[in-house]
């Protein structure tokens, strides 16, 4: 498995998104398009260029990647059944994994968070472990990072109980790191 950030999408201004559009496949064109503000397309851009770059340097780069998506919406390559991706992104950065088998990745930057989203997201000894930390905000965009990631991986969404997520997965593994840069964490996940 392997998995890389891209912060600084400030970098995709008017004329570097051409540039981008310029190769990118039509699908990915007009999935970018559609979106009527420049943040959504620079994270839709940023992620779908570090995809590339990503598969180049594991040297399975044989053609441009299609997406498809499942029943759930989770894409998928269309043109490499056998490789798994997943993509996220926040205001500051963006987030690609790349894996023989499922994976699911998740980024986030420090936002306000408030006490009822705490409370209809995380269990008891979450909220304890919130409560205790010197940086309640930045306690829970973690345990965010660690419970999106785990949904993306296994494709389920948010229709579980968040609260008790982590709990009901235990044989996935999540590496969950600090971005200094962003001020947040990324987290990657695996079976």
């Amino acid at each position: 498995m392997i998995y890389r950030y891209r912060a600084g999408l400030e970098q995709y201004d008017e004329a570097k998104m051409a540039e981008c559009l310029s190769w990118f496949p039509q699908e990915r064109v007009d999935n970018i398009l559609k979106i009527n503000h420049l943040q959504g397309r620079r994270e839709k851009a940023a992620a779908y260029e570090l995809l590339v770059e990503m598969m180049r340097e594991e040297g399975c780069l044989k053609q441009l990647p299609l997406f498809q998506y499942d029943e759930n919406g989770k894409p998928h390559l269309s043109n490499y059944p056998s490789l798994h991706f997943n993509i996220s992104h926040c205001k500051k950065a963006v987030a690609v994994a790349l894996h023989h088998a499922e994976v699911g990745i998740d980024i986030e930057c420090r936002r306000p968070v408030s006490q009822a989203l705490m409370e209809r997201v995380c269990c008891a000894e979450e909220l304890s472990l919130i409560r205790s930390s010197a940086d309640a905000e930045l306690e829970f965009i973690r345990l965010w990072t660690r419970k999106e990631a785990l949904l993306k991986c296994t494709g389920v969404g948010i229709r579980e109980d968040l609260r008790e997520i982590l709990s009901y997965y235990t044989d996935y593994k999540i590496i969950t790191e600090y971005i200094a840069e962003i001020d947040g964490y990324l987290s990657v996940c695996v079976k």
